[in-house]
């Protein structure tokens, strides 16, 4: 398990799973790093069908019922709405000046009007402070317009 955090109310649970696989298949393929990310009650074991799983890391709650994920290409981010599914939000070539480096980690203001993550890896790290047009807390979310610091 990699990353485990708490929904705003206590009643739930999120989570994932990492896996490093390298097949053994004739001709070889490349080794990949996969992800699952679930949602548990608080109180008790749930089955992950309770409320769907998404195929993306780094989950971040928005609301009891909202989690922030990246997506599958380091640098992109995904809404999912638990028991619904997950739909595109951004991804970090959308920033000015962009290079596209990983995205991980991302909180929101309690407001919704502020996005921030940190960007790149090891000593190309950067914390990335993004202003939010509309909160993702309610309805789709427009794409955040920000800045690397």
């Amino acid at each position: 398990m990699s990353h485990v955090t708490i929904s705003p109310d206590g009643s739930k649970i999120a989570y994932t799973y990492e896996k490093y696989t390298c097949p053994s298949t004739m001709p070889p393929k490349p080794c990949r790093l996969r992800w699952v990310t679930a949602v548990t009650a608080a109180n008790r074991l749930t089955p992950a069908t309770n409320y769907g799983v998404v195929f993306y890391n780094h989950p971040t709650w928005l609301t009891n019922s909202r989690l922030m994920v990246n997506g599958g290409g380091y640098d992109q981010i995904y809404l999912f709405d638990i028991a619904r599914g997950a739909a595109f939000w951004f991804h970090e070539g959308m920033f000015p000046g962009s290079d596209f480096m990983p995205l991980a980690d991302g909180t929101v203001s309690r407001n919704g009007a502020i996005l921030a993550m940190v960007r790149g890896t090891f000593e190309d790290a950067r914390i990335v402070i993004a202003s939010l047009p509309q909160s993702p807390r309610s309805g789709g979310g427009a794409s955040p317009a920000g800045v690397p610091l």
